[in-house]
């Protein structure tokens, strides 16, 4: 526990508690127990409690990631005015350098939201100086421990070295170039699983019958070269199972800032494959967990070998995700941040 001494302090993030990212609810549980704490983006809008802090997760949450307008910067704009006039100090964490949607609108709502904030909170160092002209804080992703089930008896009915591919796959090129690196790897006790498949979709029409069939027939092709692809939406009992029956985590990303995936491959004591991009590359490079150039299928797969050999790094990442990345001490960063606002207010 932390403590109570911030119990008069107002405190929104502007987040949906029942978001399937449980990054923003394993935070809030800890949250609402020491602060007058509030959640949902409504209350960004229309709230009338004076709160001490509001904190932005992700801005497209607070047009609940509908596609926006002018009017809406407009309005946002209008409303930061009104909340910075009351004296609420404004944090954002950075979780995406740039938003993954490509609307027209939504680099100028990052830039909005970044360019009026009091404080940053990164996830690593390597985002750091992106925001000069306002306060900067690093307070790491928390581990997942109190959302998994890590199960050993998984990990004994194996017949092969599982590599599982986790996290929403943002476009076929992510996809591909596991699948070509593992081809290319030619190892017969290996298998590639990748949840939130692209590929595994057949999109071909009945009309489209020859392309149809085609597809449907590469993707036999790879099942046969014990390639998974599985694109319905896992429950928490199948991402419990996948985790706990899988030797390597890989991190599918091309361009991103930061993953989730790291975290929850740590949490699970498995040794994790990633790209040499942002602030993935920091974590990964603690336990000397392999990296890779991204869309480099040598490089890859030169990094898919190294994880079977080194799935001894899995135990170290749990080791440093248990001893440091528990969401009790990242929650009191977060308060020390909000006490720090507000004592300069």
């Amino acid at each position: 526990m932390i403590g109570h001494l911030y119990m008069n302090m107002k405190v929104l993030i502007t987040s949906e508690y029942d978001s399937p990212n449980s990054y923003f609810s394993m935070l809030a549980d800890i949250l609402r127990e020491q602060t007058e704490f509030a959640s949902e983006p409504q209350n960004f809008w229309t709230s009338s409690v004076d709160y001490d802090v509001v904190h932005i997760q992700w801005p497209e949450e607070l047009f609940k990631w509908r596609k926006i307008s002018e009017a809406d910067l407009l309005r946002l704009n209008k409303r930061i005015a009104y909340l910075k006039n009351r004296g609420t100090k404004l944090v954002a964490t950075l979780h995406n350098k740039a938003p993954h949607r490509k609307g027209d609108l939504d680099e100028k709502l990052y830039n909005i939201v970044y360019k009026h904030v009091d404080a940053v909170v990164h996830l690593g160092s390597y985002s750091q100086s992106f925001y000069p002209n306002v306060m900067n804080v690093v307070i790491p992703h928390p581990n997942y421990n109190p959302v998994i089930k890590v199960n050993p008896e998984d990990e004994k009915q194996k017949e092969c070295i599982t590599y599982l591919s986790f996290g929403k796959i943002r476009s076929v090129e992510e996809e591909r170039q596991l699948i070509e690196a593992f081809l290319l790897m030619k190892d017969a006790d290996t298998k590639l699983i990748i949840v939130n498949s692209l590929v595994g979709v057949n999109k071909y029409r009945i009309r489209q019958a020859i392309k149809k069939i085609k597809y449907r027939l590469y993707l036999r092709s790879l099942k046969r070269k014990n390639i998974v692809l599985i694109t319905h939406r896992l429950s928490d009992d199948e991402i419990n199972h996948y985790f706990n029956e899988s030797d390597v985590v890989i991190v599918p990303r091309v361009d991103s800032l930061n993953s989730g995936v790291v975290f929850m491959g740590f949490s699970f004591g498995k040794v994790v494959v990633g790209p040499r991009i942002g602030n993935i590359k920091e974590y990964l490079d603690i336990n000397s967990n392999p990296t890779f150039e991204p869309l480099n299928i040598f490089s890859i797969e030169k990094a898919l070998r190294k994880a079977k050999e080194r799935r001894d790094i899995g135990a170290l990442n749990k080791k440093y995700s248990d001893a440091i990345l528990d969401i009790n001490s990242i929650a009191k960063s977060h308060l020390t941040l909000y006490k720090e606002l507000l004592t300069y207010r």
